[in-house]
């Protein structure tokens, strides 16, 4: 396994996903960019890995951590708000610990940078949705027919273009003080996407691969409806021992790291437990018998295969970190990553003491 590539833990896209750049060359440079995507939803309960025989080998990737404090200041608002079209005075926004630009003519724009996070821009345009806006002025009082009215407003609202979604998050970009060099820029298919619109992801690239810090511009036909993300610029922190393919593995079942669903195969929601419709009282399950086992319900996973990959971390001083990380994938096809930094490399004396990103 090739140590340093940095890729984004997840699913892999389709191929021929382009970026803000154009013209054939650069169109054969975004689709040699590795990028992967997050799998959506929540994935619990109790986990079990069955492990098969990795790669003992040890290696070393790099380290970034973005630096969003030379672009954390009132200057940087004003920019973005000149790029998109906010009208307003900036103003310090006491709520985030930073700045925002609110505009009060037509359909009050506002564009704020927060110290949150990752000192994130985010925009909302105040525009809205076409197909809810459909929605509003053609439903009855009594919602009786909305069924009917969501699916006309549907296939009747146009869908933005793609071409659309690349020069909007070409503004974007603009906006947030972003060379559209650095990064690549793809079109997601996000099944959690709102009706008749595009997400558009621009990843920052780093040794060739997407790291998992990106901007994301959600847009309707008429335009961008919001825009987030931070303007700072990722900066190695050079070159980490990491740990090898089969120790990480070994990671899966220990807590202390936490190992992340990434990814999971589509299921028929008929399928899922409790999905089947019961028209008939049914009596609860009788006591069971004295020494009975006490149910104690464990996924099992067994994994197949590994590759070398980068998550983002997120410390309780605001920084965030892109890290090494290893993607496992179970038989089914579901996927996991585990951070592939040695303990060494570790802080573990901090304690998040609660919510801090």
């Amino acid at each position: 396994m090739k140590a340093g590539r940095v890729v984004r833990i997840g699913r892999r896209d389709e191929e021929g996903t382009g970026s803000a750049r154009s013209g054939a060359a650069d169109q054969a440079a975004a689709a040699s960019v590795d990028r992967l995507s997050y799998a959506s939803g929540y994935w619990g309960g109790r986990q079990k890995f069955v492990l098969p025989a990795f790669d003992r080998a040890q290696g070393e990737a790099t380290v970034y951590a973005l630096d969003s404090a030379p672009s954390f200041n009132a200057e940087t608002v004003a920019h973005a708000a000149k790029v998109l079209g906010v009208s307003g005075k900036v103003k310090p926004n006491k709520g985030s610990a930073g700045w925002r630009v609110r505009s009060k003519e037509g359909t009050k724009p506002e564009i704020s940078l927060s110290a949150w996070g990752a000192s994130e821009i985010s925009y909302s345009s105040g525009l809205e949705n076409p197909v809810w806006e459909c929605i509003d002025q053609t439903v009855s009082p009594d919602y009786e027919n909305y069924e009917d009215v969501y699916q006309e407003c549907l296939r009747t609202t146009p869908q933005p273009t793609e071409q659309q979604a690349r020069d909007a998050m070409d503004t974007v970009l603009e906006a947030f003080g972003i060379d559209a060099s650095t990064v690549s820029v793809e079109i997601v298919d996000d099944d959690l996407e709102y009706d008749n619109t595009l997400l558009v992801r621009a990843s920052r690239v780093v040794d060739g691969m997407a790291s998992p810090l990106s901007i994301e511009t959600t847009l309707a036909h008429g335009g961008i409806l919001w825009a987030y993300g931070s303007p700072g610029e990722l900066v190695s922190l050079g070159s980490y021992r990491i740990v090898s393919p089969a120790e990480a593995a070994e990671r899966l079942n220990f807590s202390a790291f936490s190992p992340e669903l990434t990814y999971v195969e589509p299921v028929d929601p008929e399928m899922l437990p409790g999905a089947e419709e019961v028209e008939e009282p049914t009596a609860p399950a009788p006591v069971p018998k004295r020494g009975s086992a006490v149910p104690w319900s464990l996924a099992e996973h067994e994994i197949v295969s590994a590759r070398l990959g980068m998550t983002a971390v997120h410390g309780p001083d605001r920084v965030v970190y892109a890290v090494p990380a290893y993607e496992f994938t179970d038989s089914d096809g579901s996927r996991w990553s585990v951070i592939a930094l040695e303990e060494t490399s570790l802080d573990l004396s901090r304690s998040p003491g609660g919510w801090w990103w």
